[in-house]
């Protein structure tokens, strides 16, 4: 495994070799001369601006740490028509960003989780303006007032902490200024999609200045009904807004309140297809070739929906002394989802889940205190942490179709399953009538930690950082339990199956380490870094007795260079990687065999690879940029569950030697960009391509998206002196059918396609 990262250490010597070779010596006289030559250079050349970022929890240069990090402006997601967190994937290489009923699945270097479970937290953390966001059903954040997001690759456990064991997006938006600035954009495109972006900011007094951002979007559904027996699909819907209020309290205490509300419905991926079903489904009447036309759904019932709302408050305090700066981020989210979905996609009138209620509270605080010592050569930064949350589902519904539907094979199969002998022992012999289980299981968790990080600067070429967090987490199982509901009975039967409440304490330290050398322009490291993500428990197992699931490690060894050229026209990241993965938590989705998804430890897995990152402008009209991700993974011991392709029933099983789950081995992403004045005005164009080798979606590797390319496409003309400017803006440009998400069942396998081709025509406004 380690031969090809064995290769990387000799490259990077030939190109230190080859840059001082083109770098000749350069004077303190030249110096000063490149600076007074900068704007000329600017006017006259191509530039690779400078990109400030926060990966290290203060502002830096892109190129001055050693994370590898992929970074976008608001301007760049406009430009790619990327209005929410799922679109990140066409710019990031490496990552894969699916969901399910609304649920982010997010993966980085094949790290990640597909977690349906409001209670079941992600390995790839979401922030937005340094605030942690554990819930996974409001990790996908429409992109309003956003002024860069970030997406920090490889453990954070650090600084970042709880629930990174993959990496991290950091969403920053705009903040308040002293200065009047007011900007709306209209756009309107394609499945009738209309929409309206908003933002003010200015000042409310000497010391006291506020800023408001709001949005509304709305389309139809690129996916209709083809089932004469089912209602339409539903349009979507998005709407939302953010307040903040900043206050000077001196020269050096400031105080930010934000408060902000998200709001979606819509069909998401509570509408798709069937690609693979079972003899339980074929024994129902299901048909796969009946179900798999893209941008077709066959299912039988509905509505199908997605509905969920966010609100958060939070309070950010900064006080900037002479020596030392100190934070205290205090913040409150509160998620409520419903639903109403099915899992098999087809006329069989099988099984619906409706979900009358998820939620998810948190209340988190935070403190950070930062500084320089010695000359600046030494920065240091300790925190502590701490986070209260409640969630699960009250209830969570499923339902089983009426008797009418089954035939002889469809009663042999379930009759010999957990859920055939317990519900065939509620009303004797036989598989029984139409059947609604509804399973309550909500977790509480209390979460704290401590961890400091330290930079120091050995001599003008060399530094070390080491970093170290303590964290502690604790789980209780509040209320876990089954009701069965009867169509030829009126009411609820007692409770089928109840866990008492129960708790367990987890606890780690994850340290880090890197060493940085910086000769000339171009910096090399290598860092060692580790993850942890919580154990947890399984509170809706209708089935089975409440158990808990161990937490995840990660060991991470990365080493990589930085470097910008020919008079900072040229921009070159590159970085290699090792994990190695411990009791990485895998969901199972069975409804005949647990009752419904749960998790799993598989034993430990191991992921290397490399990645590069280039940005070239040869003119300043012109700009190319590239990057593309390789990695091998494989499940190293991972005995667990998978589904027999012809039954669709779950078995036990060794696929120890597999790859794992959404871990494409080439990932590529690049877009050229080009401009040109007329007068005052501006006009821009530019072309963007992504491809993806494909992946697998299960551990069992039976299910695969195939390879696939994705063209993307823009053009805009900039009235500069009006402040107004018109685009127009491709998406898919050739209808490329990937999917959305695959999920493997009892049933058999089902997903949703992404959108096919997308037109949007946008005028932004600037007041």
């Amino acid at each position: 495994m380690f031969k090809r990262l064995c290769l990387i250490p000799i490259l990077m010597l030939f190109y230190h070799g080859f840059v001082v070779a083109q770098s000749p010596a350069v004077t303190s006289d030249e110096k000063q001369d490149d600076v007074a030559s900068t704007q000329s250079v600017k006017r006259n050349k191509g530039y690779i601006e400078e990109v400030i970022v926060t990966v290290q929890r203060r502002e830096q240069s892109l190129q001055d740490v050693p994370v590898t990090v992929s970074v976008f402006s608001g301007d760049d997601l406009v430009s790619a028509n990327i209005s929410e967190s799922h679109g990140l994937q066409l710019k990031t290489p490496g990552m894969v960003y699916n969901s399910q009923g609304g649920y982010a699945h997010i993966y980085i270097r094949g790290i990640g989780s597909d977690g349906t479970i409001p209670t079941s937290e992600g390995s790839i953390a979401t922030f937005l303006d340094g605030v942690y966001n554990p819930n996974a059903n409001s990790s996908i954040q429409h992109f309003a007032d956003v002024q860069r997001v970030e997406v920090l690759k490889g453990p954070q456990g650090t600084l970042f902490g709880r629930n990174t064991t993959g990496g991290a997006i950091n969403i920053t938006t705009k903040k308040p200024a002293q200065e009047f600035e007011a900007s709306m954009a209209l756009l309107g495109g394609s499945y009738e999609r209309r929409g309206v972006d908003m933002y003010v900011s200015g000042p409310l007094g000497d010391a006291l200045s506020a800023s408001v951002s709001a949005y509304y979007d709305e389309s139809e559904s690129y996916y209709t009904s083809i089932n004469p027996a089912a209602p339409p699909v539903v349009d979507n819907e998005d709407y939302g807004g953010r307040v903040k209020i900043l206050l000077d309290i001196s020269d050096k205490l400031s105080a930010q309140l934000t408060g902000y509300l998200t709001e979606h419905y819509g069909a998401d991926t509570t509408v798709g297809n069937s690609f693979r079903t079972s003899l339980l489904t074929e024994a129902a009447g299901g048909r796969v070739e009946t179900s798999n036309k893209p941008y077709k759904t066959n299912a039988d019932r509905g509505p199908y929906f997605n509905e969920f709302r966010t609100t958060g408050v939070d309070l950010k305090l900064n006080y900037i002394a002479d020596s030392f700066e100190f934070k205290s981020i205090t913040a409150m989210l509160d998620t409520d989802n419903s639903g109403f979905i099915e899992l098999d996609y087809t006329e069989a009138d099988l099984e619906e889940v409706p979900v009358p209620k998820a939620f998810t509270y948190t209340w988190s605080q935070e403190l950070q205190l930062s500084g320089d010592l010695w000359n600046d050569s030494l920065h240091y930064l300790v925190g502590a942490f701490y986070l209260e949350s409640e969630g699960g589902f009250d209830p969570l519904e499923i339902s089983l179709g009426p008797t009418a539907v089954f035939d002889a094979t469809l009663v042999d199969l379930i009759d010999g399953t957990a859920i055939g002998e317990l519900l065939g022992g509620i009303i004797g012999d036989g598989f029984p009538d139409a059947a609604t289980l509804r399973t309550f299981g909500i977790i509480e968790t209390e979460a704290s930690a401590v961890f400091t990080n330290l930079s120091w600067q050995l001599t003008d070429t060399f530094s070390l950082s080491a970093g170290l967090r303590y964290s502690s987490e604790t789980r209780f199982v509040t209320e876990s339990r089954t009701e069965v509901r009867l169509l030829s009975l009126e009411s609820v039967s007692p409770t089928l199956l109840s866990s008492p409440p129960q708790d367990k304490t987890w606890d780690a330290w994850t340290p880090m380490a890197s060493v940085e050398w910086r000769p000339r322009d171009t910096l090399y490291y290598f860092k060692y870094s580790e993850g942890f993500k919580s154990g947890n428990y399984n509170p809706v197992l209708i089935l089975e007795p409440v158990t808990p699931v161990e937490p995840e490690f990660i060991k991470a060894y990365e080493i990589g260079l930085k470097g910008e050229f020919f008079d900072r026209s040229l921009r070159f990241n590159f970085a290699g990687f090792f994990y190695n993965y411990d009791d990485l938590q895998v969901q199972i989705v069975s409804l005949v065999n647990s009752g419904t998804a749960r998790l799993e430890n598989a034993g430990n897995a191991q992921v290397y690879g490399a990645e590069a990152q280039l940005a070239f402008a040869p003119i300043e009209q012109l700009r190319f940029n590239l990057g593309a991700s390789w990695m091998e993974s494989e499940y190293k011991e991972y005995v667990g569950t998978g589904y027999d392709q012809t039954t669709g029933l779950a078995f036990t099983g060794d696929f120890s030697g597999n790859e794992l789950n959404r871990a494409p081995s080439l990932t590529v992403s690049g877009d050229v960009t080009t401009h040109f004045y007329f007068g005052d005005d501006r006009l821009e164009a530019g072309v963007s391509i992504y491809h993806a080798s494909g992946w697998y979606f299960d551990a069992q590797n039976t299910f695969e998206q195939e390879p696939f390319t994705v063209l993307g496409g823009h053009i805009s003309y900039e009235l500069i002196p009006s402040n107004i400017k018109l685009s127009l803006i491709g998406s898919n440009l050739t209808s490329t059918e990937y999917l959305k998400n695959a999920l493997l069942h009892d049933f058999g396998v089902s997903g949703t396609y992404a959108p096919p081709r997308q037109i949007v025509g946008r005028i932004d406004i600037e007041f």
